[in-house]
């Protein structure tokens, strides 16, 4: 599924769909949100480590490491900034193969620098990235990516209508009650996008319990 099919469907069941052209804003907002919700997206990526050199960019998008290793060795330890600190302030160790990792300011800081070129296999859970051709979710997506648009078009009427900031007014309770008063079928999408995420969520959840399951009895 793309965007065009996306707003294909949203124009057939928003009233006065024929006045939307555009979504992208709005599902590429959406399609974030989704991801963020739960581990929904997973990816690998491989860095090729240069010699003496500790620090290396986080795959793009990516908004956890779940786990990181090189080929034939034992999978790093990650630690945190205070055990790499306590390791590293004032102390000379030498380049070795690395063993442990921590994560800093969107790098991956390998400990100790390695002392050749290795292929380091970071396996991470990413955002839906903003620029796309097919969006990344399977078919079961689809009606949460449905209405949390619809919700989002609603709500982008409301804010030009009150010359509002593009932030959300979700902690306001006040805009929310008149938003939803005056839109009601918004409120409507809002509830059933959440519904089919929680839904997708507990799907999830299951499959990996599933998973834990088959391979405990291997």
């Amino acid at each position: 599924m793309n965007a065009d099919d996306v707003l294909s469907v949203v124009k057939n069941r928003i009233e006065g769909g024929v006045g939307v052209l555009n979504i992208d804003a709005e599902l590429a907002g959406v399609l974030k949100d989704i991801s963020g919700r739960a581990d929904f997206l997973t990816d690998a990526s491989v860095i090729e480590t240069v010699a003496e050199q500790a620090e290396y960019d986080t795959p793009e998008d990516a908004k956890g490491i779940d786990e990181v290793f090189i080929e034939g060795e034992a999978v790093l330890e990650r630690m945190s900034q205070d055990r790499y600190f306590t390791l590293t302030v004032g102390t000379d160790w030498p380049a070795d193969v690395p063993t442990r990792y921590v994560l800093r300011h969107n790098k991956l800081v390998l400990w100790p620098e390695p002392d050749a070129v290795y292929d380091v296999t970071v396996d991470f859970a990413k955002y839906h990235p903003a620029v796309f051709t097919d969006i990344l979710f399977g078919d079961e997506f689809n009606e949460a990516i449905y209405h949390g648009v619809l919700k989002s078009l609603y709500e982008g009427q409301f804010k030009r209508q009150l010359k509002l900031a593009e932030q959300s007014f979700d902690g306001d309770e006040t805009l929310k009650f008149k938003f939803y008063e005056q839109f009601p079928q918004a409120k409507l999408h809002a509830r059933a996008y959440e519904e089919r995420i929680a839904k997708l969520i507990g799907n999830l959840q299951t499959n990996e319990d599933a998973a834990v399951v088959a391979y405990c009895d291997m």
